[in-house]
């Protein structure tokens, strides 16, 4: 994207329409980056959070 201009330059799928978990654990990720400066570090996920196939 050109910034001043705001013009895009190449698009893929631009249009298609995706579902929300996608976005949702792009958010999850991003979150976790910004708040957690040790990524070495554990953590505990429940045994139902680990079946769900939708997370």
């Amino acid at each position: 994207m050109i910034e001043k201009r705001g013009k895009v330059l190449y698009g893929k799928n631009e249009m298609e329409k995706c579902k929300m978990a996608s976005t949702t654990k792009i958010m999850t990720c991003l979150v976790v980056l910004e708040k957690e400066n040790d990524l070495s570090k554990k953590v505990k996920v429940s045994a139902k959070s680990a079946r769900n196939r939708w997370l």
